[in-house]
């Protein structure tokens, strides 16, 4: 390719740069050799930054389904050995990600001996084509809309009277086969003179007011009156004669180079009839408009000389208009309608030009949900005129039906507020419950790192359980109103599935050890290793099936079971199983199970606890994930409950390990800041602070940490939400605002709140926060969060730990740990040397999370810190950083 290009170096280069199309020349190794100026605009990228670089990341296409092609493109060329263009629907992304749908021809190039060489891409910009494509598209289907949605029957006929075209409201005035296109008129509607013969064959077709209106029309283009006739047609759904009058109405139309006939046909069968018996037996209608619920009023117009009308005397009006009105009759006849209606005089004299106008017509004018003022009554109105100059109203008094609807209407809108008054009332009950818990909380966390009795602290641990259970209820009625409200919204990103089984057992371990249990976990090994899905969710999920299995399940396994149903290129099917051997449900009491604060029977509650909510929870999340949950159980012998989902796949490509950066080792001579209006919560975090070796300010609102913030480096700030005078929202964008303006270090702010709904998190962090824990504040977790955005410096991506275990790796995580509980910190340590020879950072991270605990007991607060770090350490493979960690903990441990 070089060799031939350069034979002809010039001239190509002007050749290629003259054209319109942009060209790219690959060498055989499908490098990048040349690329003209269109080529250059339309990818972005420069000619200098494209040579020798692959095709493949210059030329980015797609098809329609989003599916990089430039592989395939070029080798389907290659295989073929011919000239060859993309499909309809491709697209590249240029390099600023910008869209450009194009056309492109690929050829291979060969030397003088036919050796392959290279190939050349020519291809352009069809991006507008497309846009005037597409709104071609939309402007026929716009049409096509109107067509088949016009409320009056259409019908297209050629000059044979052949039906080439109909619309849904033709179809529904006769009823008739959608299929029949090309028959006569007479035979798509199911004319009954042309029922035997056909259209048009038989003696009868001579009097049909049909043809000889499509006749008449067709010989004289010019005479297309409108007018209204009688049509017979044959139900084929009744099996009966039927006769509909239709206003007829004609329009001569041209499609692809064909003269048609549009006939419109309005219905107007009931106006006719109307019109006829009026006519026919106006003494009987008299005396029944004169007797009838309906008020009626019967009324003669006033023209002046130019046909418009100024005035309408009234000839006549029923017993129910009169004692409606509440006037004498004589006060009525003969008098203006103006007069009558006086309180509405506005309203019929701005009408009056357009209602006369369309009675003149001989159509009739409804008027709907008009408050009449003079009747003091929603009313439905119906004009039409029997006979010239004279108009007939008719008032349907719809009062009652109106102010129904409007009660419903006010109903619906109470409900509505109710229903957010409840979402705020509990949302507000969350935040005055967990405000005074993060006081019984923290006060307990600093009680318990104090010299205690063995019945002390374990008073302290029952009422540490105790928070957690009242939490647990707390998150459950949040959860379940967020539910009921449709407000529950689920975050789909990549997740590593296994992970989030592990932490499920990790949260469960303690209960199925109290009870004795044994826990298997069975994950089929061809689920790949990340799914796309709402890892929290998942975990909500597992966790209330799993704590329900260990509620209620007295000895035995508690089993969580995941097998692949199926799986394509892009998602894939799972199905969950949590397995007990359980007391069971009988087939009577399983309806009653998944619904709101509902259980088996009034004695489950007092024996095993719970608000009910649990399951029901589980099951709406099941189904906002698009997935069916199901049970299985018998009686004394346990359960299964399962549910099934699909979750997409992600691209590979995208998920990234990257890990936190070195952590550095606190020197406990940090200044913080607490921002807190509430005395107690203060005073809690102080404590905790203090303890361990920090110096800390307090605030008591936003105002006030931002003047210290101004005169004072805050290494990290623990800011409340809900304070006076200025919120801890708009602190933290004031502090950002600062540190921006005045070119600051960024000082880490974690939000510390009662507010805990779901989104609330998210919420705080998009306005500047670094990190966020809820009230009640465990004292590990806020040590370590503190840990985590002082010490370990910036996350640059959230930690993805990579969980390289068979199937059944819980079960075996398990058994360590059981192992490990048994052995002393020597024993501990000599696993952790182990581990770290062996490079098995599952075993690793087990291990120093139980010294870590071991630790925490005895509070020896710098090892357990050390054993917190080597734990983090083996999450990212990082073993000669955890080695470094234990030399710590063994010289400490020696020194002790």
């Amino acid at each position: 390719m070089e060799k031939c290009f350069e034979k002809n170096k010039e001239v190509l280069s002007l050749a290629f740069t003259a054209i319109g199309d942009a060209v790219i020349l690959i060498d055989k190794n499908r490098n990048i050799y040349f690329m003209n100026k269109e080529a250059e605009r339309i990818t972005d990228f420069s000619i200098r930054e494209s040579i020798k670089k692959s095709i493949e990341k210059i030329f980015r296409i797609y098809n329609e389904d989003g599916e990089e092609v430039i592989h395939e493109f070029i080798n389907t060329a290659v295989v073929l050995k011919k000239s060859i263009g993309l499909k309809k629907g491709t697209y590249l992304i240029s390099k600023k990600g910008t869209k450009h749908f194009i056309s492109a021809n690929l050829s291979c190039v060969y030397d003088e001996n036919k050796d392959f060489i290279g190939l050349v891409i020519v291809f352009r910009d069809i991006t507008n084509i497309k846009k005037i494509e597409e709104d071609f598209i939309t402007e026929r289907n716009n049409y096509i809309n109107i067509f088949e949605n016009m409320p009056l029957g259409i019908v297209l006929v050629d000059k044979d009277i052949q039906v080439q075209q109909m619309n849904t409201s033709f179809i529904n005035m006769f009823n008739v086969n959608k299929k029949k296109i090309g028959y006569c008129i007479g035979e798509v509607i199911n004319c009954p003179n042309s029922f035997a013969m056909g259209c048009g064959k038989s003696l009868e077709c001579g009097t049909c007011e049909l043809r000889k209106s499509v006749d008449k029309v067709i010989k004289d283009i010019k005479n297309q009156n409108d007018g209204i006739i009688e049509i017979k047609y044959i139900d084929e759904e009744k099996k009966n004669i039927e006769n509909i009058w239709v206003k007829l109405r004609f329009s001569s139309v041209k499609i692809e180079n064909e003269d048609l006939m549009m006939l419109i046909m309005e219905d107007v069968t009931k106006e006719v009839i109307l019109e006829e018996n009026a006519t026919k037996n106006e003494k009987k209608y008299k005396s029944l408009f004169m007797n009838m619920d309906t008020y009626f009023i019967y009324f003669e117009g006033v023209f002046d000389e130019n046909g418009n009308p100024i005035s309408s005397v009234i000839d006549t009006v029923n017993d129910s208009f009169q004692k409606a009105i509440n006037l004498p009759r004589e006060e009525i006849i003969g008098k203006s309608i103006d007069d009558v209606f006086r309180l509405d005089k506005n309203f019929l004299l701005s009408n009056r030009n357009e209602i006369y106008g369309e009675l003149i017509k001989g159509n009739s004018v409804d008027i709907n949900n008009l408050y009449v003022h003079s009747l003091h009554k929603w009313c439905d109105l119906a004009i039409y005129s029997p006979e010239p100059g004279k108009v007939a109203l008719l008032i349907n008094d719809v009062d009652e039906k109106k102010k129904i609807n409007m009660e419903l209407i006010k109903a619906r809108d109470e409900a509505e507020a109710a229903n957010k008054a409840k979402s705020e009332f509990l949302a507000n009950m969350s935040h005055e419950i967990r405000t005074p818990l993060n006081g019984i909380q923290g006060m307990i966390d600093l009680t318990l790192l104090t010299e205690l009795s063995k019945d002390q602290k374990d008073n302290l641990f029952t009422a540490k359980m105790c928070i957690g259970t009242l939490l647990n209820i707390i998150n459950d009625i949040l959860d379940f109103s967020k539910l009921e409200a449709g407000k529950f919204n689920i975050i789909y990103k990549a997740m590593n599935l296994k992970l989030a089984v592990e932490e499920v057992v990790k949260s469960n371990l303690i209960a199925l050890k109290r009870k004795g249990l044994k826990f298997i976990v069975d994950i089929d090994e061809k689920i790949p290793e990340y799914i796309v899905g709402d890892k929290n969710r998942i975990k909500q999920i597992l966790n209330n099936l799993v704590s329900n299995s260990i509620k209620f399940t007295h000895k035995g396994t508690v089993t969580i079971e995941i097998k692949m149903i199926s799986e394509n290129k892009t998602n894939i099917e799972l199905k969950f199983s949590v397995i007990d051997t359980g007391i069971g449900i009988s087939e009577v009491d399983i309806s009653k199970l998944f619904k709101s604060f509902s259980q088996i029977d009034g004695s489950y509650t007092r024996k095993y606890g719970g608000t009910g909510l649990g399951l029901v929870i589980t099951k709406q999340l099941v189904e906002i994930m698009g997935g069916s949950i199901y049970l299985e159980s018998e009686k004394h012998k346990g359960s299964k409950f399962y549910f099934i989902m699909k979750f997409n796949l992600p691209d590979l490509k995208t998920v990234d390990d990257t890990l936190v950066s070195q952590m550095k080792i606190s020197s406990k001579n940090e200044l913080f800041l607490i921002v807190e209006d509430d005395n107690i919560s203060k005073r809690v975090l102080y404590k905790m602070l203090l303890e361990k070796g920090y110096k800390v300010d307090c605030a008591t609102n936003g105002l006030e940490a931002l003047e210290l913030y101004k005169n004072k480096k805050y290494d990290l700030i623990l800011m409340d939400i809900n304070m006076p005078k200025m919120d801890g929202v708009e602190a933290v964008k004031a502090i950002r605002k600062l540190e921006k303006e005045n070119d600051r270090k960024h000082t880490p702010i974690i939000a510390i709140t009662a507010f805990a709904l779901m989104g609330d998190r998210e919420k705080f962090l998009e306005s500047g926060m670094d990190d966020y824990v809820p009230k009640p504040i465990s004292l590990e977790i806020l040590y370590e969060t503190i840990e985590k955005n002082i010490y370990a410096g910036e996350y640059t991506r959230e930690v993805n730990s990579i969980i390289n275990q068979t199937s059944n790796y819980t079960a075996e995580f398990e058994s360590k740990l059981n192992d490990i509980d048994k052995q002393n910190i020597g024993d501990m340590i000599k696993i952790i040397k182990i581990a770290i020879l062996d490079e098995d950072d599952t075993q690793l991270e087990i291990s120093a999370h139980n010294l870590k605990l071991e630790f925490q007991k005895m509070s020896i607060e710098n090892v357990k810190n050390y054993a917190f770090k080597m734990e983090m350490a083996a999450r990212k493979s990082n073993f000669k950083q955890a080695e470094e960690y234990l030399f710590k903990i063994e010289k400490i441990l020696k020194d002790l």
